[in-house]
């Protein structure tokens, strides 16, 4: 369920939009993994129950969000709040069969935005907060004295996370029209960017006897940022571009320098082929960095990921309605971040693999009134430091769309995507699969109010997912047939 709103007034405009959401999830889920004698199997009053594979009832979600905008001519303000709950039967982490892990997520965010637009120069600063906080329950055995064996030695351990960011930017921009004789539409852009984070994370049990804390920490780090970017077009149909971003982690690996650069050459009615060169990273998070605890080592020398991108293009409109696009591509990146046993058993996250993929994306879209048509169709391959496909990698990758009006106040919509055989970590193939989305959607069914009518996996394929290397399962079922129903309530005006 969701609602909106909306209003302007004395030249102040304002959303509201808000969303519910509820699923029960499956009534019982067969794991053949989990038929085994080596699992630990409870009913829903907690006693021992043969372990047959079927985990009862344990698959459900609850998710509710609510967003505010609101923006005037020179200052803008947003607001975000949501919290999902998720039921997990997959007894992962070599929890309990029938005793679900839960997680709750809930994450807040709000920013304030000033923007000064003339002719010649733009300059645009925000400030925004984010916090985000995690709750884990994870039921398993823990073994001691008084408690030698299940199901009395079930324990659901409490694992928690959660960090406030503090952001400040700001981006001054110079425009000209015409720069000579032969350079036109120049551009350039300077800006910085601030930010502390806070972070804490916590893991203990819970036990009769007291709580066994195995985590309990709060880290800070920060992150301050410069960058430049300059654009200008040569000669009316070439139009290059160059960006560096410098990034300085100060309390974690220091400096790092992301440079892009390209050339997009104009063809008019031919259409326009780009070519981009860049190199981009990714940070350690705080988990990364600082969990630690009688399994997991701290590593001070832990770096960032590091990427390498090269990709050329084309675009081109075909008539009025339809538009082709055709991207090649290729990217290296070096130093992933991985979970490595040591020869102590304890695992640490060290910088260590490395993935090279190269590829070619192609789009159609096709636009009529109302009427909208999209397909697109993507091939890779990529492969580890050592040569082996990377798992969960499909080859193909396939999305057809289309939005059909029916009448003045419905559309109708149905999705196609096809997914190509992908590797497990076993080493085994999931086949390849499509899945089709189909719904309805009908304005103004009352005063106010839409009414949305869908399928998901309309055609009711049994297809799965890879499992992580925290699962039993190799592969993860997912949902067969799905029907669901949404009221969307919209209120507004203006003065």
């Amino acid at each position: 369920m969701s609602a909106t709103y909306g209003v302007v007034s004395h030249g102040i405009d304002v959303f509201v939009a808000a969303t519910y959401h509820d699923d029960p999830g499956l009534a019982s889920i067969y794991f053949p993994a989990l038929a085994t004698p080596d699992a630990t199997c409870v009913d829903g009053a907690g006693k021992l129950r043969t372990c047959d594979g079927v985990v009862h009832g344990d698959d459900g979600e609850q998710l509710a969000s609510a967003y505010l905008a609101i923006r005037s001519a020179h200052v803008s303000v947003h607001a975000l709040v949501s919290d999902r709950e998720k039921l997990v039967p997959t007894a992962a982490f070599d929890g309990i069969v029938g005793d679900p892990i839960s997680t709750d997520d809930h994450h807040a965010y709000a920013d304030v935005q000033y923007t000064l637009a003339r002719p010649d120069v733009d300059v645009d600063t925000r400030l925004s907060l984010d916090y985000y906080g995690y709750v884990g329950r994870y039921p398993y055995e823990n073994p001691r004295e008084g408690y030698e064996a299940a199901p009395a030695d079930i324990v659901a351990n409490r694992d928690a996370a959660g960090g406030v960011w503090v952001t400040a930017e700001a981006r001054a921009r110079l425009k000209r029209a015409h720069l000579g004789p032969y350079l036109s539409d120049l551009e350039l852009a300077v800006g910085t960017e601030a930010q502390y984070q806070t972070g804490y994370q916590t893991n203990s049990d819970p036990l009769p006897e007291g709580d066994a804390i195995y985590l309990d920490r709060h880290d800070d780090q920060r992150m301050v940022a410069v960058t430049a970017h300059a654009l200008a077009r040569a000669f009316d149909h070439l139009v290059g571009f160059a960006a560096i971003r410098a990034d300085d982690y100060p309390d974690a690996f220091g400096a790092v320098v992301e440079p892009q650069g390209g050339l997009v050459l104009d063809l008019g009615d031919q259409g326009r082929v780009r070519a981009v060169v860049s190199r981009g990273y990714r940070a350690p998070n705080l988990y990364e960095q600082y969990y630690v605890t009688t399994n997991y080592v701290h590593n001070p020398e832990l770096g960032p990921e590091l990427s390498q991108t090269r990709e050329l293009s084309y675009e081109r409109y075909l008539g009025r309605h339809l538009r082709a696009t055709a991207v090649l591509y290729d990217q290296r990146i070096t130093n992933l971040i991985e979970i490595t046993p040591l020869a102590s058993g304890a695992l640490e996250f060290l910088n260590r693999g490395t993935s090279d993929g190269w590829g070619v994306e192609t789009q159609l879209d096709g636009r009529w009134d109302r009427l909208v048509l999209r397909g697109s169709y993507a091939w890779q391959r990529s492969h580890d430091e050592t040569g082996a496909e990377r798992v969960n990698s499909p080859s193909s990758l396939g999305v057809a769309t289309a939005m059909v009006p029916i009448g003045a106040h419905a559309m109708f919509s149905l999705e196609t995507t096809y997914v190509g055989a992908r590797r497990t970590l076993a080493g085994n193939e999931i086949q390849p699969a499509f899945l089709t989305t189909a719904s309805v959607v009908i304005r103004n069914v009352a005063a106010g109010l839409d009414l949305s009518i869908g399928a998901r996996n309309l055609f009711d394929v049994r297809t799965s997912d890879v499992g992580g290397e925290e699962h039993r399962q190799d592969t993860i079922p997912q949902d067969p047939r799905t029907i669901w129903v949404q009221l969307t309530a919209r209120v507004g005006g203006s003065r």
